[in-house]
């Protein structure tokens, strides 16, 4: 069954806008404890502590970079919240004709993670506006497993070479859109194109929407060991929505489908933050294993949407920490009142005032997304974060006399 055929029977997916992105593989790598490494003194404190949601619900194998930098833009000045509590964000032509680009060549089989001829993004921002539309370019690519003397080695090869400054595979195809009646449409193909595939892309349409924020992965390979059983997944990133953003990240639910497109249950849920640079917002690849999936599973599809739920929440009475005598830093109990089965990561902040009013240091730490994902039957999921004192941190005495908490 053809991909936009099993997405149409499935339901609607998330999606991304893109300009720049790149489809290889990496492993993420886990963010290191802080450690109390500033030794400083402190005195009354109240403490503030700021959650957000922002980032992937389970360890994967991925292209994106980890952990992020940079911040989310301003709301737009005609951005609103839905009923559900989603956020729409008004994006340009130039945004969605990105979006609509990618949905297409990856609609019609042409973005294979694992495939011997694959398209994707490079990090050039080459997109440019024509007499005929939106001209955007992709990176023809050789994504084929490869044997080695460890294994199998997964990897993408650009055709064309590699560019010499960023070993990225160079951009060689050039895929034209147009909005006519608010239509989206391929209406030209240039480049590392074969003709059976640009016959297949040529002509592709979708009717132009507007959607809240949210990720979307619209092409997953399904990866079979020798018996024929699946073992894994790859999936392309897209994001739907204007950069930067305001909108949260998105819950997906990705499930296995047979050989007719037949919904053979879900097979794993995760969260996915938003993207903070540029080059996030499309062609890296989330990959996973799959230790129990269905015998007759030969895809998967995934269903994404802006995620509206509750998050971590402070649950005990921050307190300082000391080493040696030395106030090193502070520390709370947090508790997880969002959905069942996933967390996300956090931004934790504090900061604490002497006895006058002043503040006496402040400093933020991240806390990753439970690893591996907490049991259901353990909800609600418990942790403690630790933020240690900066290397500017002014000295004081340690009398402490109260503490104060507050979400930002």
């Amino acid at each position: 069954m053809e991909p936009e055929r099993l997405r149409r029977e499935f339901g609607r997916l998330s999606r991304v806008p893109v300009t720049e992105g790149l489809v290889e593989r990496a492993r993420v790598r886990e963010v290191e404890p802080l450690q109390p490494s500033w030794k400083r003194r402190a005195i009354v404190v109240v403490v503030a502590i700021a959650i957000f949601a922002v980032a992937a619900g389970f360890a994967w194998s991925a292209l994106r970079p980890s952990p992020r930098a940079g911040g989310r833009g301003a709301e737009g000045s005609h951005a609103r919240t839905l009923p559900t509590g989603e956020l729409l964000e008004p994006m340009t032509e130039q945004e969605q004709a990105e979006i609509f680009a990618f949905r297409s060549v990856a609609a019609t089989g042409l973005m294979d993670p694992f495939g011997k001829r694959s398209f994707g993004f490079t990090y050039a921002d080459d997109t440019e506006r024509t007499t005929s539309g939106w001209r955007i370019g992709f990176a023809a690519m050789d994504c084929e497993p490869r044997q080695t003397a460890t294994g199998l080695g997964f990897t993408c090869a650009g055709l064309s070479g590699e560019d010499p400054e960023l070993g990225n595979p160079m951009t060689d195809t050039y895929v034209t859109v147009a909005l006519q009646d608010g239509i989206w449409a391929v209406v030209a193909i240039e480049g590392n194109m074969l003709e059976e595939e640009q016959d297949r892309l040529l002509g592709y349409s979708l009717a132009q929407d507007q959607e809240p924020s949210h990720w979307e992965f619209p092409s997953i390979g399904v990866w079979r060991n020798e018996q024929g059983r699946t073992t894994g997944i790859d999936l392309v990133a897209l994001w739907v929505g204007p950069f930067p953003t305001q909108a949260k990240g998105s819950l997906c639910d990705v499930h296995s489908l047979d050989a007719g497109g037949g919904d053979l249950g879900s097979v794993k849920l995760f969260y996915e933050e938003p993207p903070d640079r540029a080059f996030e917002r499309a062609g890296w690849l989330i990959g996973t294993g799959l230790d129990n999936a269905p015998e007759q599973m030969t895809a998967a599809v995934a269903q994404c949407h802006q995620y509206t739920g509750a998050g971590w929440e402070v649950v005990s009475d921050p307190e300082l920490v000391l080493q040696d005598g030395v106030v090193v830093g502070a520390r709370a109990r947090l508790e997880w009142h969002g959905d069942e089965g996933l967390t996300s990561p956090a931004v934790c902040h504090v900061e604490v005032f002497d006895d006058t009013g002043a503040v006496v240091w402040e400093n933020s730490a991240r806390i990753e997304a439970s690893w591996p994902p907490p049991r259901p039957d353990d909800y609600p999921y418990h942790r403690e974060v630790f933020i240690p004192t900066r290397a500017d941190t002014g000295s004081a005495d340690d009398r402490v006399s109260e503490f104060g908490c507050r979400s930002l």
